[in-house]
Order: structure tokens, then sequence, then C-alpha cells
């Protein structure tokens, strides 16, 4: 509880703001307290924002952004861009964990996706 569907609905359209516009993600340690002092609210009620209005936990939210960000730069760029080099510019900081969520998220591990390409 906490906050109305009608505050998390408000908060979830400050939140996506940020991230998209802000792109916030792109901080390596980008922690649940930045998001929450920048929208005004404590780290619990984020935390409800992101689990209501997304369905997510903050890690996976977060790195929604970052593996959607990796995707991007691969498509853009040119065979030169290693696949390490567009995770860091993303906001990963973390191999294991970039690899591990990628193949979460789009079904494919980063160098299936870039072949694909």
């Amino acid at each position: 509880s906490g906050i109305s569907e009608e505050q998390v609905d408000n908060y979830k359209k400050q939140l996506l703001q940020l991230m998209e516009v802000g792109q916030l993600y792109l901080q390596t340690d980008l922690k649940s307290k930045d998001l929450s002092d920048k929208l005004g609210i404590s780290t619990k009620e984020l935390s409800q924002v992101i689990n209501q209005g997304f369905g997510k936990n903050f890690f996976d939210f977060v790195n929604t952004f970052r593996c959607e960000e990796v995707k991007r730069i691969l498509h853009e760029s040119d065979e030169k861009m290693t696949i390490i080099e567009a995770m860091y510019q993303s906001g990963f900081n973390s191999k294991s964990s970039f690899n591990k969520e990628f193949k979460k998220l789009t079904g494919q591990t980063p160098k299936e996706y870039r072949n694909s390409l």
C-alpha cells in the first residue's frame, strides 16, 4: 500500500521521463535512493511504483533500459564497436550480470543479437 493507484500512475510517468529523457540508467552506480530523491518520494514508495507500475524490481527496471541502450548502440554502430564497449556505455559494469540480464530480457545472448543484425 503506501500510495494510491493514481499517485503510482503519476510517479510512473515522471519516472519514465527521468529514465528516457534524463537517461539516468547510464549511471553505473545508480541506486534506488537516487531515483526516489529525484521524484521526491521514499525508496519504499519508489519500490511500490516500480513493482505496481512496471511489474519489476528496481534492478530489472533499470537493466531493461540498459539492455535497450545496448541494442540501440549495436544497431547504430559499425562492426568496430565491441559488445563490451556497448555494455559499458549503457551503464552496466559487470559482464556476467550484463550477459545474464540481456539473455533474460531478449531471449538471446548479446553475441546472438549482434549476429542477427
